[in-house]
């Protein structure tokens, strides 16, 4: 059986402790939680993954959220099914956008611009 001290210590008899600012530095935010700017910032960015999220877990194509889609145990193949999964949920992305160029539907991808091909260590030097 445990006997708590007759004297509690000063953590627990206080009624407020305060941290020094640079304690969890490392994991401060640049903008406060909650803010109208912190809200412009993220809203798009989580609206993006939930997004992808929504599109992956697809019943009728991915089903990642569907543990019977990977029947397998252990880390590692659980990790490498999931990785297959969204492998071809990306395919399926880039075959709909393929398709919708193809139609018209759709901005075409500007190309880019092909690199100059050096041959030997001149190539890499400024002339004389």
């Amino acid at each position: 059986m445990l006997s708590p001290p007759e004297l509690a210590p000063k953590i627990c008899a206080q009624s407020a402790v305060t941290i020094a600012p640079d304690v969890g530095a490392r994991h401060r935010q640049d903008l406060a939680f909650g803010s109208e700017q912190w809200a412009r910032t993220y809203a798009s960015k989580r609206n993006t993954i939930e997004g992808l999220n929504g599109y992956l877990k697809d019943t009728a194509h991915q089903a990642l959220a569907e543990p019977g889609r990977r029947r397998v145990r252990g880390i590692a193949a659980q990790s490498l099914f999931v990785t297959l999964l969204l492998m071809a949920g990306n395919f399926r992305k880039v075959a709909a956008f393929r398709q919708m160029v193809a139609e018209g539907t759709a901005q075409e991808v500007a190309e880019r611009a092909r690199r100059r091909r050096r041959v030997n260590i001149t190539g890499y030097q400024p002339p004389p």
